[in-house]
Order: C-alpha cells, then structure tokens, then sequence
C-alpha cells in the first residue's frame, strides 16, 4: 500500500498515467495502483510468475480487468506480459515504472538492459525500492542508474519499513 501511494503522489503530476512494474510479485502493488491512481498498468515479469499475479488479479478485480500473455487486447486495465516482451512496447509509453526488491538480485547484464529500457520506454519517472545489502554480489541500483545515463534523481533515503532498503525515485531524460 505505501508504494501504491507514492505512485499515487508521483503521478498526480502527470497527464499521462501509466505504469509498468518490473517485477510484480503476486501482483498486489497492481492491485492498490489500479485502485487507486493508473489509468494502465502493465507488469513483466517471468511467466511463472505472471500464472500467480494473473489468478489474484482477476479473482480481486475480474476477469475483464486483466490481459494476459497472448490474448487479444482489450480495454482491460491490468496487462501481464512476460519480461523480453518491454523490448516491443513503444518508446515513451511508460509515464512510471516503479521496481521493488528485484533489480539488486537480477543477473548485472540483463539488469542494465532494464535500465536502458526503462530510460528508453518511460516518459517521466522511475520509482526504485530496493535493498542495499549487496549479499552475494548483488548490484547497487544507483550504480545501473549511473552507468545507463540519462536520469535525474528526484530523491533518495533509507526506506522507514525495510532495513537496508533505499527508496530512490528518478525523472527520465526527454
């Protein structure tokens, strides 16, 4: 619920109300974003993962809210996709992507390709709430940030509910 308000706060600015998750959990975050503040959202994540978030989702909001994988689009509100699919979507369609505890554990590589895509694709802002423990030689979100380019923080501290985590939010380059 506190991220779903921060993209509330981050978005009250925008024309434009559109987010994409990178990482969406059981897609709960989804779920309060698409009460409270989004027009759409999109979520990619892995396909096993999306089987999870597609099941809450629809039993939380209905069947005719959510798109999944392959489908035929509509005008549902919530649209699953698994993660190589954001390579297609179109440049500057994003007005927030919003990451939370996933990008420090993803495989450097295919992290820093998340950044440019999130630089490339988004309109506006990034929202990143991740941890700072660098176990087992996890990344530092600010270090993607700062060798992607093309970013401006907004703010920064230490998250008030998870120890070592830091909430970091990011205007995106026109």
């Amino acid at each position: 619920m506190y991220a779903a308000d921060r993209a509330n706060c981050i978005l009250a600015d925008f024309s434009q109300k559109t987010v994409c998750e990178i990482g969406g959990g059981t897609g709960t975050l989804a779920f309060y974003i698409a009460k409270t503040c989004a027009e759409s959202i999109m979520i990619a994540d892995l396909p096993i993962v999306s089987i999870i978030q597609g099941y809450y989702l629809m039993k939380s909001l209905g069947p005719k809210s959510v798109h999944l994988a392959g489908e035929p689009s509509g005008s549902e509100k919530i649209k699953l996709i698994p993660y190589w699919e954001l390579d297609d979507i179109p440049e500057k369609s994003v007005s927030l992507f919003i990451n939370s505890d996933s990008l420090p554990e993803i495989d450097g590589n295919i992290a820093e390709h998340y950044m440019e895509l999130i630089k490339n694709k988004g309109s506006n802002a990034f929202l990143s709430i991740n941890q700072e423990a660098q176990v087992n030689n996890q990344g530092l979100v600010q270090n993607l940030i700062e060798k992607a380019g093309g970013f401006k923080r907004v703010y920064r501290f230490p998250h008030w509910m998870l120890r070592g985590y830091v909430e970091e939010l990011y205007k995106i380059a026109s």
